[in-house]
């Protein structure tokens, strides 16, 4: 399938969908203010992942610079207040 081309229908004869796990997380209990403040201070990313692991295409490319932008962005106006 083209990676760098999003407008290409997935044809799923020649790329069917393919299972590779199930996760099962059992409740976890481990909110406190000290978490909950780390948390906060937390930013995800898609972009952060081993070479082999990273996301592949333009669309994904741009969405680790997003959201290390957004990141900056939230952390910045939460340490204004």
């Amino acid at each position: 399938m083209p990676i760098e081309d999003a407008a290409q229908r997935w044809d799923e004869a020649k790329s069917p969908f393919l299972k590779v796990a199930t996760l099962h997380l059992p409740i976890q209990k481990f909110r406190n203010g000290k978490r909950a403040r780390l948390a906060e201070a937390l930013a995800f990313s898609p972009a952060h992942a081993l070479p082999e692991h990273a996301p592949l295409g333009g669309l994904n490319r741009a969405r680790g610079k997003i959201y290390a932008a957004l990141a900056r962005f939230r952390h910045a106006r939460d340490t204004r207040g």
